[in-house]
């Protein structure tokens, strides 16, 4: 019984203190995967999106403005960071600008209101679900500009069920749709072609909508918070994007589940009380290396070809989620 007690009192501590950083996460937040969409064969990380795969009137007038880069946040074990560059359309200087999103090109006017970046729920490429608010988001950034007090942005919306918009004018609809954002200005960290010079940013979200009811988050970061600034010779690098939770309680069933063995050298057995429709595994940076929707209570996983060390494996049953700490050896 001693022992059974002290499992359970384990289980409970790693639950809560993982999930403090793995609840829901943008998917490929270290921006290490990168694909070529058949939209004018546009090369953009998974799960992210600049002009090169707009909506709109004007949208054939956007090229991209996202590259990979080797330059990466200290302490990575990554090898790459996305390049964020303004361009120029038109004579108009066009911000670097990056979504989960989809952007949105239906004016000539930079700060025109058919302009905008928008969660497209129709399209699973362009929106990321999420059913809690975190209570922040952690951002590596290194940018480089010729002013010393024109700032880049970034801005994090929870929001209902609705396309909800970023637009150029300053203003978000729908409204009636916010549930918590958070936002940040920042000016740069270097010259514009001068050192790599990274800082971590962490904002916390405010719950200040009039929605309590979370279902998509939508993230924006640009090169210039105010649209048609800037120079063409800025450009941002953003690592790692994380969402903080710092859950204030235990949930109950949290601990009605069974994973063995732990060390794993082949397989990991799962036993649990609730039918699991989604599992996620992340490395301990974060990234994403297994995922899988098994729709059952108990399964057997077959883990031999991961890398010896510990991972984190999230179990999502629906109402709640579990996020427990693994050992493959």
């Amino acid at each position: 019984m001693k022992k059974a007690l002290t499992l359970f009192t384990t289980c409970i501590l790693l639950s809560l203190s993982l999930s403090a950083q793995f609840g829901t996460q943008f998917d490929n937040s270290g921006f290490e995967e990168w694909t070529t969409r058949q939209t004018k064969s546009v090369v953009e990380p998974v799960h992210w999106h600049s002009g090169g795969t707009a909506t709109g009137t004007f949208a054939g007038f956007l090229s991209n403005q996202v590259e990979s880069s080797t330059q990466t946040r200290p302490g990575s074990t990554g090898s790459k960071s996305v390049r964020i560059f303004p361009t120029s359309v038109l004579g108009i200087t066009a911000n670097g600008n990056m979504t989960n999103g989809r952007m949105n090109a239906g004016s000539m006017s930079a700060t025109g209101s058919g302009n905008y970046n928008y969660t497209q729920r129709s399209e699973s490429a362009y929106n990321t679900p999420i059913s809690a608010v975190p209570d922040s988001i952690a951002v590596w950034v290194c940018f480089r500009s010729e002013s010393s007090t024109q700032k880049a942005q970034l801005r994090a919306i929870v929001h209902g069920d609705a396309d909800y918009k970023f637009i150029a004018d300053g203003t978000e609809e729908p409204a009636n749709m916010l549930v918590a954002s958070a936002r940040r200005s920042f000016t740069r960290t270097s010259t514009a072609n001068g050192a790599y010079n990274w800082t971590r940013l962490s904002v916390p979200f405010v719950k200040d909508g009039p929605c309590n009811d979370p279902r998509y988050i939508l993230f924006t970061i640009t090169t210039n918070e105010i649209p048609g600034q800037g120079s063409t010779n800025d450009d941002l690098f953003v690592d790692d994007i994380e969402l903080i939770y710092n859950p204030d309680h235990i949930d109950e069933n949290e601990n009605l589940c069974e994973l063995s063995p732990n060390p794993i050298l082949k397989r990991l057995d799962i036993h649990t009380s609730a039918t699991i429709q989604d599992i996620h595994i992340y490395d301990m940076h974060g990234h994403r290396v297994r995922s899988m929707s098994p729709n059952t209570n108990q399964l057997s996983l077959d883990l031999s070809d991961l890398p010896s060390g510990s991972y984190l494996i999230q179990l999502d049953f629906g109402q709640h989620k579990v996020t427990k700490r693994i050992v493959k050896i």
